[in-house]
């Protein structure tokens, strides 16, 4: 509940902001800030898991972070009554600020599972919260829309409203980190405390924490191979929308008009992720994670492939179906394997440095294939399909070699 309230919360607002800067400054420019100012924080994530991994008493910085992202939208409350540029400014910098804070209180929330749950226990807690995620996106944003609409756009209102979020989901973990606080407290008496690392020494450390993990996780694929592949298909990710967006205008499916299709990509797409994240327990979820990414990359493929060849039957929304379904898998099981093999003191960084190396490749891809896009088309889906066969083939060939 915690965590929906806190992604609930985010969720409102990032929305609400844009429409905000649309309405009230009626600029291109100020409109193109705000949607990439939401970028920033991609940027930041091994900053941000260096801390969370620095600070000692976890439950204590995490309750603080949270009152802080409840100040700070009481704050945006006030600001939004008047439109200047100072006022813009101050707001952008709240949320890039406020969206920090959230990705370190996620980290300061990974040691929370491992201690209250057990190995078997971490896959089926991932995929709620993954499903919890989804649920509270879909829901902010609806919610949010909704409450400028009851409130004939009053922004200090949504403001105020999304700093009560993030008041009730920190309140809400108070009872949980009692018996946290003195669980860390007994470790802390019997352990010696280490010298403080560097940033440069703790990303190094990192870095091989993560290489000795993949070990594990990658079923013996070396650590470069799983990330090029992972960043690969991220990359496809990236430019899926306007792909979609441009191959559904000329080639329609069935006797859906193009509204219409544009609805049934998000409704299948969100329904095989949901799906996947509520059966824990089926066949893929066994599978070992390289499996998992080979299974997406070919039906990523397939779909560029069908595409090449302009089909246009329902098949393509069973496919798109199947992807989600796929990642709602592949997502929580790296999370939980992760969670398990690596110490507790490098949680923060490790998942910051996998996040930034695949969040970054999503603009990256969204650029260079919508741009060639533009150029041609065909080009275009046939170099989006053999992305999606070397991700496959750096796997396959990886998984041979080790079997040898």
């Amino acid at each position: 509940m915690s965590n929906f309230l806190n992604n609930l919360g985010s969720a409102i607002y990032n929305l609400v902001f844009v429409i905000y800067v649309a309405e009230v400054y009626h600029s291109k420019t100020m409109l193109f800030i705000a949607n990439n100012i939401m970028m920033l924080p991609i940027y930041f994530q091994i900053f941000v898991g260096f801390q969370s991994d620095k600070t000692k008493n976890k439950s204590r910085a995490l309750l603080i972070s949270g009152y802080v992202q409840a100040l700070l939208f009481i704050g945006v409350a006030w600001l939004t009554q008047n439109a200047t540029f100072v006022t813009f400014s101050l707001i952008c910098l709240i949320n890039v600020i406020s969206d920090m804070l959230a990705l370190y209180s996620s980290n300061l929330r990974l040691p929370l599972f491992k201690r209250f749950l057990g190995e078997e226990e971490l896959r089926e807690a991932f995929s709620f919260n993954h499903f919890v995620r989804i649920l509270s996106n879909i829901g902010g944003q609806f919610l949010g829309v909704w409450l400028l609409t009851i409130s004939h756009n009053n922004y200090g209102l949504v403001a105020f409203l999304n700093a009560l979020t993030f008041f009730l989901s920190t309140v809400l973990l108070i009872g949980i980190f009692k018996d946290y606080d003195s669980l860390v407290e007994k470790e802390a008496q019997n352990s010696q405390e280490e010298p403080e690392k560097s940033k440069k020494q703790s990303l190094k450390g990192a870095w091989k924490v993560l290489q000795g993990a993949f070990e594990t996780v990658g079923s013996g694929i070396s650590v470069k191979r799983l990330l090029l592949a992972l960043t690969l298909q991220f990359t496809l990710a990236g430019a899926e929308n306007v792909m979609f967006n441009m191959y559904f205008l000329s080639h329609p499916i069935g006797i859906l008009s193009y509204e219409q299709i544009l609805i049934a990509l998000n409704l299948v797409s969100t329904a095989g992720l949901v799906a996947g994240d509520l059966t824990p327990n089926d066949w893929f979820s066994r599978q070992t994670y390289p499996f998992l990414l080979i299974c997406n990359g070919l039906l990523v493929a397939l779909f560029g492939f069908l595409c090449l060849l302009n089909y246009q039957g329902y098949f393509l929304l069973v496919l798109l179906f199947m992807t989600g379904y796929i990642f709602a898998k592949s997502s929580p099981k790296l999370t939980s394997e992760l969670l398990i093999a690596i110490p507790e003191d490098y949680f923060g960084q490790v998942m910051g440095l996998i996040s930034t190396i695949t969040q970054l490749a999503i603009p990256v891809g969204g650029f260079l294939l919508s741009g060639l896009l533009v150029w041609n088309e065909t080009a275009t889906w046939i170099l989006y399909t053999l992305i999606a066969a070397v991700s496959v083939l750096l796997l396959s060939v990886k998984k041979k070699l080790a079997q040898d």
